[in-house]
């Protein structure tokens, strides 16, 4: 009986220093949304696992409530601490509502280059299934990035997407520049006349920002199209990631690889969202920001764009909608944002359509005059 007892409380031992130090680590992870990654780096990896942290520590708050042992408060006050942050995560609106004012209906989409296949029918069918999907939609304007074609008339499938998609202008840019019968970059197809456009790149890197001012009729609305640094991550990376791995030596330096490479992504992102922020600043009118940021919302980056953008699927979505469709769960990465007086979202949808590596996420604004 003793020996019984003995066991059970050097178990419930293990699991306070356990809670106490998943605790901890769910504090850092609401961190990295307020520390650059210019400066901690480390914490920057740790937000990408919020919602993994968030439930295992809620497991904790209620094992502790049923045992009914004083030890709850662990995780309820670091609970408490961040539920700021929860509302970044999961969306909470059951339904959309009626717009008051002109609506507009937005799509944003990382094609994946038409499946990067080197098989260029079946890269065509897939393209012609994505492309029949957002006609579908019938979008008043449509934000791509990874968009591929190859034709020995460089923008010729450029003009013919426009046409089929039923939209009035289109404005690309290749995020190298164009190669040989062959473009991949970002494009904004509208049903709106187009009175202005650009994009945003450093040197040494490829664009990671397009946009073009709308006339809509009663107002000009800037549409920001943004794909930020690839991870780059290999599919053995992601393998490992999501499955873990067997050889112990091997797997320690494979992650060290995907720090170093979330690290490096994690700071250009912080320079590329205050590069775009300065941009719709410069605007001073209303703004869409469509796009695959390639960081979650526990990221900094999100969190600078927080400040400025009301993020659409915090307005109209619910529960977590993750956009990225690899093997890695849970993770919401593309977008449609917005900023500025007389706009606003009625409604929000994420498709679950497996034609790419990311779901497409629709809403419909309200523009007021």
């Amino acid at each position: 009986m003793a020996g019984k007892k003995h066991k059970y409380g050097l178990l419930l031992t293990i699991l306070r220093l356990l809670n106490l130090l998943l605790a901890g680590l769910f504090i850092l992870s609401v961190l990295a949304g307020y520390i650059p990654p210019s400066k901690f780096p480390f914490l920057s990896v740790l937000g990408l696992v919020f919602p993994l942290l968030l439930f295992i520590n809620l497991f904790f708050l209620f094992f502790w409530i049923v045992l009914r042992k004083k030890e709850f408060l662990i995780s309820l006050v670091v609970l408490l601490l961040g539920f700021q942050d929860v509302n970044r995560h999961f969306g909470f609106s059951f339904s959309g509502s009626e717009a008051k004012g002109k609506k507009i209906k937005v799509v944003s989409y990382n094609v994946q280059g038409f499946t990067h296949s080197n098989n260029l029918k079946l890269r065509n069918i897939k393209k012609q299934e994505i492309l029949k999907f957002l006609l579908d939609r019938n979008p008043d304007i449509v934000c791509l990035q990874e968009y591929h074609s190859v034709d020995k008339k460089l923008y010729q499938p450029l003009k013919d997407d426009k046409q089929y998609l039923n939209a009035g202008t289109h404005f690309f840019q290749s995020y190298f520049g164009p190669g040989y019968k062959e473009l991949i970059g970002m494009i904004i197809f509208s049903k709106f006349p187009s009175v202005n456009s650009g994009y945003l790149k450093f040197d040494g890197h490829r664009t990671f920002a397009i946009y073009t001012d709308l006339n809509t009729g009663e107002d000009t609305v800037r549409v920001i199209n943004v794909h930020l640094a690839s991870i780059s991550l290999s599919p053995r990376d992601l393998d490992m990631i999501s499955k873990g791995g067997i050889d112990q030596e091997n797997e320690l330096i494979r992650s060290k690889r995907i720090y170093y490479k979330l690290v490096k992504a994690y700071k250009l992102h912080e320079r590329q969202m205050k590069a775009i922020l300065k941009l719709a600043e410069e605007t001073k009118g209303k703004v869409i920001l469509c796009g695959d940021f390639n960081d979650t919302p526990g990221s900094y980056t999100y969190s600078l764009a927080d400040r400025e953008f009301t993020d659409v699927f915090r307005q109209n979505g619910f529960g977590m909608s993750p956009t990225y469709a690899g093997p890695i769960p849970f993770l919401r990465i593309d977008y449609i944002m917005l900023k500025g007086n007389g706009i606003g979202s009625v409604n929000y949808k994420r498709f679950k359509v497996g034609f790419s590596d990311h779901y497409p996420v629709s809403a419909e604004i309200e523009i007021e005059h």
